[in-house]
């Protein structure tokens, strides 16, 4: 019987483990790149993120069930989550960080680096977030559109083609309901499509 149970705790965690893991290459297209888009219908028309008062959240998206607002900032670690009031507004005091991000920065550990990592820790602006119909949950930032699966955890990062802001990340359909997946961006004012699964 004892043999019987580890077996089935062997089974059922594995499953449980695989079935939350979503690696990029499950959904990105393998060998896909990022072309210039013909059709630049989605260009970013927002504000000047220049003008966005300092604290205010740069990018804002909600979930599927209207129950949680996710915000992009210019000066945060991570993407963070409030919870939508049953009125339909977020509740800006009960927010906390949901999606880490990966900030790229070179490798130094010395003291000096490590204290000034404790007083000032990295940021990393993000500009644009969107959501695609499995839950994932994708925010774009100067160092790539960072992917997280539904619990906040980083799937990937899809490089940009070329350094910039991302204003602005949507979904389309080549040749219009049927057909591949593709992701657009807005990056500087030009219009990128990338396939996706």
């Amino acid at each position: 019987m004892r043999g019987y149970l580890a077996s089935l705790v062997l089974v059922l965690g594995a499953s449980v483990g695989v079935a939350q893991d979503m690696p990029l290459f499950t959904f990105a297209k393998l060998g896909a790149k990022w072309e210039k888009a013909t059709d630049t219908t989605m260009r970013y028309e927002g504000p000047d993120f220049a003008t966005i008062p300092k604290g205010q959240p740069l990018c804002r998206t909600v979930s599927k069930d209207n129950a949680t607002l996710y915000a992009g900032y210019a000066d945060r670690a991570a993407v963070w989550a409030y919870p939508v009031k049953p009125d339909g507004k977020p509740d800006l005091t009960a927010g906390a960080p949901y999606a880490p991000l990966r900030i790229v920065e070179g490798y130094d550990n010395s003291r000096e680096v490590r204290e000034k990592r404790l007083k000032y820790p990295p940021t990393l602006a993000v500009t644009a977030l969107i959501w695609d119909p499995a839950g994932r949950l994708y925010a774009g930032t100067s160092q790539g559109i960072q992917v997280f699966d539904p619990t906040g955890r980083l799937c990937g990062v899809l490089p940009l083609p070329k350094p910039g802001t991302v204003k602005a990340i949507a979904w389309g359909r080549e040749g219009g309901t049927g057909g591949i997946s593709t992701l657009y961006i807005d990056l500087g004012g030009i219009t990128w499509q990338r396939e996706m699964r």
